[in-house]
């Protein structure tokens, strides 16, 4: 949750009480600092049904060549569809019908058999589905979000909090869907800030939300005219108009208009800009969109050395919102900011270090030199296909055994166990910074010293805290000035008193991470194949396979050190049988439940 947030803090700026909750949790959902499993669902089922029939599409194209993405992603679709409450509600017959077609089985493609051929049983079975869906995504798409903001109203009537939890990301993921960025949805939560009353600040956003991307922009490009010999200032100008494109000087944007003087005053008269005009939902999704626009015209000059690349001098980049009047100066590196997450207190940079100057140990240094080279090439990278592409080479240096078949089951086999060891650890890690940001730094007679350095005994001390009923008393009272901060405590109480949920949260983050990992491999290869679409942001994604692999290194290096493991290929073998172990011990109920994680993490071999 975002420092600043407390309820005293919203209520100042006249934040209804009904909406605290509803306020803490959207910021805390869009911001990209927050721990990937508190973010919101990139899918919700309207959106799942979407990607689904476009993963049909491009698996009869021939684009896609694995039976295994369109099983995935149906799969996915139907888990996500059978638990949405609000289709069920709104549109019943809706609802059993998308559960009928994809329940429905697709018939095997055969070894070898190319998929062009129209006549073979897969091909025939893809293209019943893809037709069987059209009608009812259309009815969903045109209607889904209407059902999903009337729920939400009423569960925020209801002060129904895990129901405004589970809806407002269906909201968010919807919202992706139509165009919008994090960036610009977190701007919506003003609001509900002010002396309106609640049905008043409701209608604002949902207004805002709900509306088609018809705000029009003009997104300025500061541009170096750089000249060489046999090209001139001149040349360069002619060279940019040819690709049609708008190349202007400041003096001739700068005008007499009062109503444009936020743009003006963010405006050098002396540089050149590029300008492109758009329509957009929102300040952010119009800089990535007009980026994406200049980056494939102007790709043409510089793959042909006629001008210099622009993109990497950094330019500035000035957004004016036509619309409602708003100007923002940003950077390249602003609109492809991502939050890099490391645990600075799990030691790994010194553990790492160990490996380094140890010569015994000079292979798995090797593995994890890759991992480090390609991660700064994306580290440094303005480029989101370049950053995304790179991360993604950077696991698989880590991850290819020799043990897999493919590239990718390498990866999906194995990367979402390794994920899920400490997912009981984070939380709890999480949970502590969390009331930090909250205020909530120490209670001395439960012993509890939040900014602790020793962050493992300290989680393993709030577990303890958590399942005794007395000291769990005292500290929740300490949670009572954050309705989100004390909701996730009563959370996290429930889930460390019942074996049952932990198993449930292992086995579905597992299984979420694996079906994730198969989308980001579909990713990788639209790119490298020529068929990503440039309007569509990875900011999200990329940050994803940030997080995967600093948890992947980290516990690379955590079982090379720790638990004597020589290679990387014995560290993911005793991890996969720690985990598949572990959980096959709690199903079986052979450990009790104040046993359970002590410590939040999986490991057999203590």
């Amino acid at each position: 949750m975002l420092a600043g947030s407390n309820n005293r803090a919203l209520q100042y700026k006249k934040v209804n009480e009904e909406l605290l909750f509803f306020y803490q949790r959207w910021s805390e959902m869009l911001e990209s600092r927050t721990l990937d499993m508190y973010q919101y669902n990139i899918l919700n089922s309207c959106v799942a049904c979407i990607e689904l029939a476009d993963v049909i599409d491009k698996t009869l194209s021939g684009l896609l060549t694995s039976r295994q993405n369109v099983d995935d992603v149906k799969s996915e679709a139907f888990e996500i569809l059978k638990a949405d409450d609000v289709i069920e509600k709104y549109n019943k017959p809706l609802h059993n019908t998308l559960l009928r077609i994809l329940s429905t089985k697709i018939d095997s493609k055969q070894r070898n058999e190319p998929i062009e051929d129209k006549n073979s049983a897969f091909y025939i079975s893809l293209n019943r589905l893809r037709f069987q869906l059209k009608t009812p995504v259309r009815i969903l798409n045109n209607n889904y979000m209407k059902y999903l903001l009337q729920e939400l109203k009423a569960d925020i009537d209801s002060k129904n909090y895990k129901q405004i939890e589970r809806h407002m990301a269906m909201v968010i993921s919807q919202c992706i869907q139509m165009g919008w960025s994090a960036k610009g949805l977190i701007l919506l939560s003003k609001c509900f800030e002010g002396d309106l009353s609640l049905d008043e600040k409701w209608n604002c956003f949902t207004q805002k939300i709900t509306v088609k991307a018809d705000n029009n922009f003009e997104v300025y490009y500061s541009i170096k005219i750089g000249t060489r010999k046999g090209i001139s200032a001149d040349n360069v100008r002619e060279i940019v108009g040819s690709l049609g494109l708008d190349l202007k000087r400041g003096n001739e944007i700068i005008n007499d208009d009062p109503a444009r003087q936020n743009l003006y005053s963010k405006i050098n008269s002396d540089t050149s800009y590029i300008l492109v005009r758009l329509t957009s939902t929102d300040l952010y999704a119009a800089a990535l969109s007009s980026i994406n626009h200049l980056n494939s015209r102007l790709s043409v000059a510089t793959f042909y050395n006629t001008i210099n690349p622009w993109i990497v001098n950094s330019p500035q980049i000035i957004i004016y919102d036509i619309t409602d009047n708003l100007a923002e100066a940003l950077t390249i590196t602003d609109v492809f900011k991502t939050y890099d997450y490391i645990d600075s207190n799990n030691n790994v940079f010194a553990d790492t270090n160990k490996i380094l100057v140890n010569p015994q140990k000079s292979q798995i240094m090797n593995r994890l030199h890759a991992a480090f080279s390609y991660t700064n090439l994306s580290r440094s990278s303005y480029f989101q296909e370049t950053k995304f592409i790179s991360l993604w080479i950077a696991i698989e240096s880590v991850m290819r055994t020799g043990q897999y078949a493919d590239i990718i089951s390498h990866i999906k086999c194995v990367l979402p166990e390794v994920l899920s060891v400490r997912y009981i650890y984070r939380i709890m890690r999480n949970f502590t910074e969390d009331c930090m940001r909250c205020g909530f730094k120490y209670e001395t007679s439960l012993g509890i010293y939040m900014d602790s350095p020793d962050k493992k005994k300290l989680v393993s001390d709030l577990i303890n805290i958590f399942r005794n009923p007395t000291q769990y008393a005292v500290f929740k009272g300490y949670c009572s000035n954050n309705e989100l901060l004390n909701y996730r405590c009563d959370e996290i109480h429930t889930i460390l008193n019942d074996t049952t949920i932990i198993i449930s949260k292992l086995e579905h983050y597992t299984l979420k991470v694996r079906w994730h990992i198969q989308r980001l491999y579909r990713i990788r290869n639209e790119i490298t194949h020529s068929a990503f679409q440039e309007d569509k942001s990875l900011m999200i994604y990329i940050e994803h396979l940030y997080t995967y692999l600093a948890q992947l290194i980290s516990e690379v290096v955590f079982y090379v050190e720790h638990k004597q493991a020589e290679s990387v290929e014995e560290a993911f073998a005793i991890i996969l049988e720690s985990y598949y172990t572990y959980i096959d011990l709690l199903k079986e109920g052979k450990i009790p439940n104040h046993d359970v994680l002590p410590d939040g993490i999986i490991d057999i071999t203590k």
